[in-house]
């Protein structure tokens, strides 16, 4: 694979990822709370790909097989790290969503 389709597959990785938590969190928001989490859950896979390729795209330069700059790398880490802290926030928003239903 070159290191332009690692990075296709991170951004279109996180791209589903990021769709999957918006469902998540709407699901959540209409009561859905099994739904919301099959959502997540699924979003939560799908980014550990997009996490996969991009540590055996470090492991290789660690190992001596650089990665060349470019701006379509510097997306695909942009697209990452945005999603990563989407669902940290989003994991926070559904569980008060959750409580919310439980009335805790």
């Amino acid at each position: 694979m070159t290191d332009e389709q690692r990075w296709f597959s991170i951004i279109a990785c996180a791209g589903e990822s990021f769709s999957l938590l918006n469902d998540a969190l709407q699901a959540a928001k209409s009561g859905d709370i099994t739904e919301a989490e099959r959502c997540f859950n699924e979003s939560e896979n799908i980014l550990q790909q997009a996490h996969h390729i991009q540590s055996e795209s470090l492991q290789g330069e660690i190992n001596g097989q650089p990665i060349a700059f470019s701006m379509l790398f510097v997306h695909a880490q942009d697209h990452l790290m945005n999603v990563l802290l989407a669902q940290n926030i989003y994991r926070e928003f559904i569980e008060l969503h959750k409580n919310k239903l439980s009335g805790r």
